[in-house]
């Protein structure tokens, strides 16, 4: 799973390098996170070889969605109400108001 760097890091030069010497792919899946690393040639290549990409474009929206969250959080809440709301102590003592929302986020992938 590429995240962050360069774009268009696996090319037509590259590509074959993820395939196994007999031709088998080394993945059965790549995930994009962000920075289209592979380019359309390249991405036509694996298709082709069997192996099931995720582009970034569709990868990438739910760190963006989620983050957001975030950043509206630390712009509109002072700090002691941001601790109070969005920070867990423990990964057993969490917000209400963090886990309500993170639970919303869920309800929309059953």
């Amino acid at each position: 799973m590429p995240c962050g760097g360069r774009p268009e890091s696996i090319h037509k030069g590259n590509v074959a390098k993820l395939l196994l010497p007999d031709g088998t792919p080394r993945f059965k899946y790549i995930v994009e996170g962000a920075n289209l690393f592979i380019t359309e040639p390249a991405r036509n290549f694996l298709q082709d070889n069997n192996v099931m990409l995720f582009k970034d474009a569709s990868t990438n929206k739910g760190g963006v969605t989620s983050s957001s969250l975030e950043v509206l959080a630390g712009l509109s809440m002072t700090d002691d109400e941001y601790r109070q709301h969005m920070q867990a102590e423990s990964e057993d003592n969490v917000p209400e108001f963090y886990a309500r929302y993170v639970e919303q986020v869920r309800s929309f992938f059953p």
